[in-house]
């Protein structure tokens, strides 16, 4: 089973991207802050490495598909911080539109210094 498999059907709730914020491999990213039309405030971002590091992986919360779904992916030499957030921020402006949104505070991922 993989992560994306074990992840439910539904956006985190914010006590689950706590959780997954002391994790070596996952860190939560865009967290919607206020209720816009249907979505409800959660963790609707994670930003996922592989064991070792050799792979990373933006994954988003698909409302149309009702479910989590790989928004890019890239090898260790691939990624770059401006890869990651110009990905971010096509998948949130396209499935969220305009919420308000704020990102959590995670040593890897969006705005991480190292490649």
């Amino acid at each position: 089973m993989t992560l994306l498999d074990s992840l439910p059907a539904r956006p985190l709730t914010l006590d689950e991207g706590e959780e997954l914020a002391e994790s070596d491999t996952v860190a939560p990213l865009t967290v919607l802050t206020a209720d816009a039309d249907e979505h409800r405030q959660g963790v609707y971002t994670l930003f996922v490495t592989s064991d070792g590091g050799s792979r990373a992986s933006v994954l988003g919360f698909d409302p149309e598909a009702d479910g989590w779904t790989v928004v890019e992916s890239w090898t260790e030499t691939e990624w770059t911080p401006r890869k990651q957030e110009d990905a971010l921020a096509a998948f949130v402006e396209s499935h969220y539109g305009d919420v308000e949104q704020e990102r959590m505070s995670a040593a890897r991922g969006a705005g991480s210094e190292s490649p």
